[in-house]
């Protein structure tokens, strides 16, 4: 029994290992700007934070307002911009990435286009928790079965 017992503990200590290795990438270095362009919101008095560099306004239902931007041009000729609502983000690459724009916003509907790290935190804790009651359960069962035996 105590054989076992040593066997699932070092069973037990590995999976562990494993679960608690986390893969990582390394940052993108590259500065450059490779779209030609950046834009700056102008927030208006409404702003909830001031601080915010995207537009995120206080209204009520209904309430229409016109909302301005500045455009920097980073290259050394003309360009030609088209403007549009979308939903952007920053992929682990560093690269913008752009959701398909809706034709009206709904925020019922607004994805965020990541995963909540505490979710997966959450998620492995969970397995470890349904690891640890099965290596129980093992245990409890085997020890039993041993007790039937003799």
């Amino acid at each position: 029994m105590k054989k076992m017992m040593r066997w699932l503990g070092a069973i037990l200590v590995m999976i562990s290992g494993l679960a608690a290795v986390v893969p990582a990438q390394a940052a993108n270095t590259d500065t450059s700007n490779n779209i030609g362009f950046s834009v700056a919101a102008q927030t208006p008095k409404n702003q909830i934070d001031k601080q915010a560099t995207f537009f995120d306004l206080k209204m009520t239902a209904g309430q229409t307002q016109t909302l301005q931007t500045r455009i920097y041009n980073t290259t050394n000729r003309d360009i030609r911009v088209a403007m549009g609502i979308h939903t952007a983000y920053t992929n682990s690459g560093g690269a913008i990435e752009y959701v398909t724009p809706a034709k009206t916003y709904n925020q019922d509907t607004v994805d965020d286009n990541g995963i909540s790290i505490w979710w997966l935190i959450g998620l492995g804790a969970l397995g470890m928790l349904i690891l640890v009651l099965l290596i129980l359960w093992l245990v409890l069962f085997l020890k039993k079965r041993r007790q039937s035996q003799d």
